[in-house]
């Protein structure tokens, strides 16, 4: 599957940057603790029950294989509430490296907000709706409402996208395949 392509791919970041060098090198760092959470979170959508089912939580249920290293020699399914630890510590640790550093480019970056906004929707999935308000509160009075007609054509550029998959036509030329890629989760020219 991507997504474990793509962990395995943070892993291996994660493994490798050192804490502490810079505020760059942490935001960098931080990009990719994002990066392991959204992708597991996305198995978990598709692949397990959901957290919450109706007014009960039930993270005992079967979740998705859970990899925080590059060791893939035991393979086991975790559960759903295990999956969601690890995604709330991920994303928490994203923000502690985000926060001092700089968004590298446009949205298609991560940064502390993305983080930030990705944890708010984790809390709403796991029925920590007040956590979620608080998290929301933080984030949003920074992002100004546009006109959405204008708004599309610069999702990347503004101040109201948190985060965006970025997929540049100019990635296509490049010396790796384009389905290496973490947009080619959601488009791909051709079928994956």
């Amino acid at each position: 599957f991507a997504s474990y392509k793509i962990i395995y791919g943070a892993n291996s970041n994660i493994e490798s940057i050192p804490v502490g060098v810079d505020a760059a090198t942490d935001h960098l760092l931080g990009e990719n603790y994002f990066i392991r959470a959204i992708a597991h979170l996305n198995l978990l959508n598709v692949f397990a029950t959901p957290y919450t089912y109706g007014s009960e939580k039930r993270p005992d249920m079967p979740g998705v294989v859970l990899r925080n290293s590059t060791d893939c020699s035991v393979t086991v399914r975790a559960t759903v509430g295990e999956v969601y630890t690890q995604i709330v510590a991920d994303l928490e640790k994203a923000m502690e490296l985000m926060k001092g550093g700089t968004r590298r480019g446009n949205a298609g970056y991560a940064s502390y907000n993305a983080a930030a906004g990705l944890l708010t929707r984790v809390y709403l999935y796991m029925g920590e709706y007040d956590k979620c308000i608080e998290l929301a509160e933080e984030i949003l009075p920074a992002a100004k409402l546009h006109d959405i007609t204008t708004y599309y054509p610069n999702t990347r550029s503004s101040d109201e996208t948190l985060w965006c998959i970025a997929k540049d036509n100019d990635d296509e030329g490049a010396d790796y395949s384009p389905k290496s890629q973490l947009a080619s989760m959601y488009y791909s020219n051709d079928a994956i």
